[in-house]
């Protein structure tokens, strides 16, 4: 999915733009500087649409939807609004003591790695990890009992609700179902416009953007 949504980002650098009639001042091609191992582009065209890429380490997303301008701002929505992915508990095998397992799969069947796992026990504490393919594996220390376990992907803001763990379980299986996993869901996200190209004000911090057409 990851090297499909790669080739996707490159295709809209080399595609011609959605709209070739003038437009707004603001209508153009801007390009992500100043981070390190990074690459984005977006896209404002003259009928009031954007196109986004970015593509930064693990992380990969791309957004198309509107724009508008609010005063001295830029302000980008995306549409339609992405699903949420979600996290599902299929079953939950019971019998066995001493430890709990945790597995995340995809539609396909395939295990999932890379998905935070929080552990909440019945005297207050929480054990941390993450899956592999093959799931995640914590120790039971006599006297204690699992409660709650929570599941996240923090790199997309995804975020599981507080699932109860039954009683005698040692294995959950869960589907994460992706849905628009990778669709940022802006919704008035900011731009600053400046003489040469705009700044992105996202999550505490500005992302400068050149003009480069």
């Amino acid at each position: 999915m990851i090297a499909r949504r790669v080739l996707l980002a490159f295709a809209l650098l080399a595609a011609p733009p959605l709209h070739a009639a003038p437009g707004p001042k603001e209508a153009g091609r801007y390009r992500l500087t100043g981070v390190q191992d990074a690459a984005s582009e977006l896209e404002l065209t003259g009928d009031g649409h954007f196109r986004y890429y970015l593509i930064y380490g693990a992380l990969d997303e791309m957004a198309e939807g509107v724009w508008r301008r609010e005063g001295k701002r830029i302000l980008l929505t995306t549409q339609p609004a992405p699903v949420p992915p979600k996290f599902i508990l299929k079953s939950a095998a019971t019998g066995a003591e001493g430890e709990l397992s945790v597995a995340v799969t995809g539609p396909d069947g395939q295990g999932i790695a890379g998905v935070d796992v929080q552990l909440h026990f019945d005297d207050q504490t929480v054990v941390n990890g993450y899956t592999q393919e093959e799931g995640w594996r914590s120790d039971i220390p006599k006297g204690r009992k699992p409660t709650l376990v929570t599941l996240s992907i923090p790199m997309f803001g995804v975020r599981s609700p507080d699932f109860s763990v039954p009683a005698d379980a040692y294995a959950l299986q869960f589907l994460l179902e992706p849905n628009d996993m990778g669709t940022p869901d802006f919704r008035d996200l900011p731009l600053e416009q400046g003489q040469d190209g705009v700044e992105m004000l996202r999550d505490g911090a500005r992302l400068r953007y050149e003009r480069v057409k």
